[in-house]
């Protein structure tokens, strides 16, 4: 009797260590998406729809309690969109957002949308104010990250605060802007134009293993914009209203060529790492008279670079001299446009219109500002390069922008009408989304607006001349999965800026509503992942067209 107690003590007590160890390696949630974004909110979203039995968690690395990143708490409210054949190419989740808030769109209306879209998902869990500290991974998969809580400092910079804690995914989702999961996951990347040929390249750039990335943009807000009474085009300047009523314009460029206020400003603090560009700028919302301004560039940003990381591994070693932090150029650039030249050059940027003889644009333009004085400035600082993840290795300078990635320019410039012509057929079988806009290069360095001793905007065929031969893209581009894996992190995919395509074709993809579309396809594709019990690089054939059929249900657009 007594040996039978023992033999089932000792069964339960087995029993009780298998359940127990068992219990110890179930991750915490199904899917874990880093990232504030509109790529990352598309992700939670398209994950929730097409599996809504997974847990989805959505972990945001900035404190201020809004959804949409640069596109809300960075102030950037102007829908980057080029049509294709009179249609909107971008569906899907983007879609949804754009019927409902605008193009040019009040911020704090768009968060709402986001934040009332991800709560309607009892499967998805959201996380403000959480950044990475260590990305735990073990052959080649990540198997938890360390987070820590992070807090906005009075100078606008974040500071760690509160205690790290550990979390575990099945499937890890970086959709962010500074690539951050990525790169400390150990994943092979490019920083910026590395990938450029040298000969394109300044000589502090050739054959180094860092380069510049694109000049960031601080965005303010300013009221008492004038616009005409309908839409107008006039001398070059696009004011356009769209279906809210809420207003958004575009021009600038013959002020930026001849203006010589505005050239003597530029030429004096160019070199100090800030200039004023032709504009964009959108309404805050329809009837609004405060408007968000896009017209400043900020120089030498490393967007890796946070002044909270300093002193730490997680700091990057290899940046060009004179690069700065996130946190400092946001400083900095507020700093900046508080000064009383900056408003006076600013408010050049004014047409006339020559049959009435009057003035629309910024001539009567003020700074919007805080009870304490400070301009009003978005919060998150407008960064549009960091890093691009690589599919194979290379040497710097031999050209690996046409071998390296996922995505290459030729398949952007040549892209075709449909999948039996172009340079991005190979593309078609594996596509998760079409990418519709310019290669815009807002310039590098202050220099790439002075190739020809003069002013020049736009500064694509400038910096690369090479480009010019195929000039802008004419159509459409299919989107390859291939851009959101990296077999060194085989659980990770990767909608963010560090997709896996070259500095060339991101030029086209940066805008937020191709983020968007690749935040669709990482969340299809994680779903599938999760529920097919296959890691997001092993994908075949029939994972990716499941992929695609998810995609169809939610109203993605996958065909030309």
């Amino acid at each position: 009797m007594r040996l039978n107690t023992f033999i089932i003590f000792i069964t339960l007590l087995i029993i009780s260590f298998i359940t127990t160890s068992c219990r110890a390696i179930e991750p915490d949630t199904d899917i874990l998406i880093y990232g504030g974004g509109f790529a990352a909110c598309a992700a939670a979203a398209t994950a929730a729809d097409t599996a809504p039995e997974l847990q989805i968690k959505l972990v945001v690395p900035y404190p201020e309690n809004k959804l949409g990143g640069i596109g809300t708490v960075g102030g950037q409210n102007f829908m980057d969109l080029r049509f294709w054949q009179d249609n909107f190419v971008t569906k899907g989740s983007l879609y949804r957002w754009y019927i409902e808030a605008g193009r040019f769109y009040s911020t704090q209306k768009m968060s709402s949308i986001l934040e009332n879209e991800i709560k309607s998902h009892p499967n998805i869990s959201v996380t403000f104010g959480k950044d990475i500290l260590n990305v735990n991974c073990k052959n080649q998969e990540i198997f938890n990250l360390t987070m820590q809580p992070v807090k906005r400092k009075a100078d606008n910079s974040l500071a760690w605060s509160g205690k790290p804690e550990d979390i575990s995914a099945r499937v890890y989702v970086d959709a962010s802007e500074g690539g951050r999961l990525a790169r400390l996951a150990g994943i092979p990347s490019s920083i910026g134009r590395q990938d450029w040929p040298d000969e394109f390249l300044p000589r502090d750039e050739q054959y180094k293993p860092i380069a510049r990335q694109q000049a960031a943009t601080l965005m303010f807000k300013v009221q008492s914009v004038q616009t005409p009474s309908e839409q107008s085009i006039i001398s070059g300047w696009q004011f356009v209203q769209d279906h809210t009523d809420s207003w958004g314009l575009a021009g600038g460029k013959h002020v930026f060529h001849t203006n010589q206020q505005v050239k003597n400003f530029n030429r004096k603090f160019g070199p100090r790492g800030f200039v004023l560009k032709p504009v964009n700028a959108a309404q805050d919302g329809a009837y609004n008279n405060e408007w968000w301004v896009n017209a400043l560039l900020v120089f030498n940003v490393d967007g890796r670079a946070r002044n909270m990381d300093r002193g730490t591994e997680n700091y990057p070693r290899n940046m060009l001299p004179g690069s700065i932090t996130i946190d400092q150029a946001l400083q900095d650039a507020q700093k900046f446009i508080n000064r009383p030249e900056f408003i006076k050059a600013f408010r050049q940027f004014t047409v006339q219109d020559k049959k009435t003889g009057k003035k629309y644009g910024f001539h009567n333009a003020e700074l919007v500002r805080e009870e304490n004085g400070k301009p009003v400035v978005g919060d998150i600082l407008y960064t549009r390069e960091t890093i691009h993840s690589i599919r194979k290795p290379y040497n710097t300078g031999s050209g690996p922008e046409k071998t390296s990635f996922a995505l290459q320019p030729s398949a952007c410039q040549q892209a075709g009408t449909g999948p039996e012509n172009g340079a991005d057929t190979n593309n078609y079988q594996h596509r998760i989304g079409l990418a519709h806009y310019f290669m815009d290069i807002n310039a590098y360095c202050f220099k790439d607006m002075l190739v020809t001793g003069s002013f020049k905007w736009p500064v694509t065929k400038y910096a690369r001349p090479d480009w010019a031969k195929n000039g802008q893209p004419a159509n459409p581009v299919y989107l390859p999965y291939e851009m959101l894996i990296s077999p060194d992190a085989k659980n990770l995919l990767l909608p963010g800026y560090a997709a896996g395509a070259s500095s060339m074709a991101w030029s086209q993809v940066r805008v937020l509503p191709n983020l968007s579309v690749l935040g669709d396809a990482a969340g299809a594709a994680a779903a599938v992942s999760v529920n097919q019990q296959v890691l997001p690089c092993k994908f075949k054939d029939k994972q990716i067209k499941i992929v695609q059929q998810n995609l169809k249900k939610i109203n993605a657009r996958l065909d030309k």
